[in-house]
């Protein structure tokens, strides 16, 4: 499951919080998230990333694969 940063509106405090990818955005700050309060909700919205880095692991998969080195053309071979 992917990880999304959200940040509070009102204080610009950031977290972390773990979601299903087809899961709705959360709109106030979670209960089991350090930092909540039940006596004043506060509204977060989500930030949009700068992506994540993918390992691919096995032997069907090699770093080559994917890495592109500066300065030489593509070939296939």
């Amino acid at each position: 499951m992917p990880t999304y940063v959200y940040i509070c509106d009102e204080t610009g405090e950031e977290f972390e919080y773990i979601q299903g990818i087809n899961s709705n955005a959360l709109e106030f700050w979670p209960e089991d998230v350090n930092g909540f309060d039940a006596n004043k909700p506060k509204k977060v919205r989500r930030k949009i990333g700068t992506g994540i880095g993918v390992m691919l692991k096995g032997t069907g998969f090699y770093e080559t694969d994917y890495v592109k080195k500066s300065g030489s053309p593509d070939s296939k071979g």
